[in-house]
């Protein structure tokens, strides 16, 4: 019996629960601002940036061409390169570097040398020390003669001996 009572007043509470009215609040309106567009006085010019080249690729293939043991170097934007001795600094290295490129006035191409990693050769600049990296997208299709690749590091060689653009210091 005390079960059933206890069932009972159960659901009496439950019944009368469901017919309670419950105050419900509303949330505020927001307040609307009315925009108003500012007036053009002058139109706004926008200057455009040319995009940085990319020059991830020539630094990579010219790394796999280097002897590992060879640490320091310096590496122009059009391939040509130079190695040195030792870690002097990286404003020291581009110097001599820079000096270097300066003095070489007629460049001649003795050696010619397929890159055991990349894709492409590794011109020696006669006995100067400066060496350039002649991609095979560089060269028209086909087989290349030697010569035909030289003239490309030649060329190479020139536009950085002109520019002096530096972008890559390799030191350790």
């Amino acid at each position: 019996m005390k079960t059933m009572h206890l069932i009972a007043v159960v659901a009496f509470l439950l019944l009368a629960s469901c017919g309670s009215k419950q105050k419900r609040t509303k949330a505020p309106r927001p307040k609307v601002e009315k925009v108003v567009p500012l007036p053009i006085e002058e139109e706004v010019m926008i200057e455009v940036i040319e995009e940085l080249p990319d020059f991830a690729p020539l630094i990579f293939s010219v790394q796999l061409g280097i002897h590992p043991l060879q640490k320091n170097w310096v590496l122009y934007q059009n391939g040509s390169y130079m190695l040195f001795k030792d870690a002097l600094g990286e404003d020291i290295l581009t110097e001599a570097a820079n000096k270097r490129m300066v003095a070489l006035v007629t460049p001649r191409g003795t050696k010619v040398t397929k890159s055991a990693m990349a894709k492409g050769w590794i011109v020696s600049l006669g006995v100067s020390g400066v060496y350039n990296y002649v991609a095979y997208k560089q060269i028209d299709k086909g087989i290349p003669e030697d010569q035909e690749i030289i003239d490309q590091a030649i060329s190479n060689f020139t536009k950085d001996r002109i520019a002096l653009e530096v972008i890559k210091v390799n030191q350790e």
